[in-house]
């Protein structure tokens, strides 16, 4: 009689391989936590020479900075310029460059901090609630609070986002030696060319440019080349002839998929989606993929109203958003490009889906917006006035904030998209289920050891296709390969038609295999694990063999 080791989700985690590299790091961006920031400039006209340091030129200020107790000598700060700001403001986001002077110095392994003031966010939760969203699929930078205060005055509170920086691509990517670009938020960068045969307007939207410096406008090259990388991602997306395996070689899809349908899902125009095509990071990875990486969100569920060229949506027109939003729209190449295709636009339900179950159906913004405000709200009372009174912080759970920028109450706004999402039929309709998965094993007092991978797949919801994609240890070229499960009563599978697939994956060379599983019913597609994309399941042939 067979045995089998069966992966339940009761047991995943026991096998689960995490494929970003965690570091320190994490402790500094604990969404749980609240840093401690103090920055000495000893100098009464710091925001006069701040401000002139943002107007005339791109020199940090030099400062003593103090985290969390250990004190940071000849740092330097100033406004940001991967934030917006305003010289006419009380309140502005900094960058503080920890080694400004001494190359070696970091804290944590941080070496760049930045500070938002998390402009038209009365909450003060929207940075934060879509960075914990969005960690769980995609490679996107971690979010929590910090109490700041400069030359021994409390300065107020404010989102410390982990900056997408060189420390950030290592650890996510193991390097940064690749591609790299930052959408242009800095105003004094603006109309840098003015060439005629330039697409007016085009902003970040990826849209193919005649050359390579109409890209000069929308985009910063961080690394030491890039411009026609960029302009052949932007020729593969417009092109009639590209199909899917074109854009996989130039494209992480799945990274793409999560964060379209992620702002798509939260509402988030100060994205790829909104009119302008901004706010996001471009790295080209050492296969030669290119990853969306988001950045601030603090306009994310419907602060910012502008997804088209025409006049901004209303709150009810924006709770209504088509989760296929620019899919037919050519200036939107990203979107259009991929959703012409079936397999990708299956592919990305199956994503909104996820999304959607995780946290708008379970109410899980619920508990962690009112969390959110609660581990502030001490300190928040202690703030001077800026943009927003403590009334408002405290109303903007349920109200709408501001007569005329109209900010949607955050956990309102949530309860109305998810009851309009729901009625929608990928929504309505049963996606299939993987509900087991299970391996032979060596049997008992049995001298033949298991030298091969034969799993079994267990599936509810009239699943028709399960595949299987895979990874063996010790691979050269770690690409998962792709393998269809049987469920025809031949080979390793029992019975046909039971709704269990399976198949054997030769063992060859290795020690074991990483692995995800995606199951197809006749409408839907859903994949196990769901989170695939950090986490897939690895099984040893050791575990095997016990």
């Amino acid at each position: 009689m067979k045995l089998f080791l069966a992966l339940t989700f009761s047991l995943f985690a026991l096998f689960t391989c995490r494929l970003t590299a965690q570091s320190g790091t994490s402790d500094f961006f604990d969404a749980d936590s609240i840093q401690q920031i103090s920055i000495e400039f000893n100098d009464s006209e710091w925001k006069t020479s701040l401000d002139s340091l943002y107007t005339n030129g791109d020199e940090y200020k030099l400062a003593k900075v103090f985290i969390n107790g250990r004190s940071f000598a000849f740092s330097g700060v100033r406004l940001s310029r991967i934030l917006p700001n305003s010289t006419r403001s009380e309140k502005n986001s900094f960058e503080i460059k920890l080694n400004f002077i001494n190359q070696s110095q970091n804290y944590m392994g941080v070496e760049n901090i930045v500070l938002s003031q998390s402009l038209r966010d009365p909450s003060l939760v929207r940075d934060v609630l879509f960075s914990k969203m969005a960690n769980n699929f995609l490679v996107a930078p971690r979010a929590n609070y910090a109490s700041v205060e400069i030359d021994g005055n409390f300065y107020g509170v404010m989102v410390n986002i982990e900056a997408v920086d060189e420390v950030f691509l290592k650890e996510r990517f193991s390097r940064a030696d690749g591609t790299f670009l930052a959408c242009s938020v800095d105003e004094t960068d603006a109309d840098l060319t003015n060439a005629e045969d330039c697409l007016k307007k085009a902003f970040a939207s990826l849209q193919l440019e005649q050359s390579p410096t109409c890209y000069f406008d929308d985009f910063q090259l961080l690394s030491s080349g890039g411009w026609d990388e960029l302009m052949h991602l932007s020729a593969v997306l417009e092109s009639e002839e590209t199909n899917v395996e074109d854009l996989e070689q130039v494209l992480n899809l799945d990274q793409t998929l999560w964060y379209l349908a992620l702002n798509n899902l939260t509402v988030s125009f100060d994205s790829y989606l909104g009119r302008e095509s901004k706010n996001y990071y471009l790295y080209q990875d050492q296969y030669g993929k290119f990853n969306l990486i988001p950045w601030a969100s603090n306009l994310a569920f419907g602060s910012l109203k502008s997804a088209t060229s025409k006049s901004d949506l209303s709150i009810d027109e924006m709770i209504a958003l088509d989760p296929f939003l620019h899919a037919e729209n050519p200036i939107k190449p990203l979107v259009n490009s991929l959703m012409k295709h079936e397999e990708l636009r299956q592919r990305y339900l199956a994503f909104y889906r996820a999304l959607y179950d995780k946290y708008l159906d379970s109410k899980w913004y619920e508990s962690e917006i009112n969390d959110l405000q609660d581990l502030i709200r001490p300190i928040r009372r202690n703030e001077e006035p800026n943009y927003y009174e403590i009334e408002d912080f405290e109303a903007s759970t349920t109200k709408t904030i501001g007569r005329v920028s109209k900010i949607p109450p955050i956990t309102g706004f949530l309860e109305k998209r998810r009851k309009y999402l729901k009625k929608q039929e990928f929504i309505k309709i049963l996606p299939p289920e993987v509900t087991s998965v299970e391996f032979d094993k060596r049997e008992a007092f049995s001298d033949d050891r298991i030298e091969n991978y034969t799993l079994y797949v267990s599936t509810d919801n009239f699943t028709k296709r399960v595949h299987l994609y895979y990874l063996l240890d010790g691979s050269i070229d770690q690409k998962y390969k792709k393998m269809a499960l049987m469920d025809n009563g031949e080979g390793p599978d029992a019975e046909g038609g039971d709704g269990i697939f399976s198949g054997t994956v030769p063992g060859g060379n290795s020690k074991g295999i990483h692995f995800y599983i995606r199951a197809e019913n006749v409408q839907l597609e859903k994949y196990f694990p769901q989170d695939y994309v950090f986490n897939k399941v690895h099984v040893s042939l050791e575990e095997l063999n016990q």
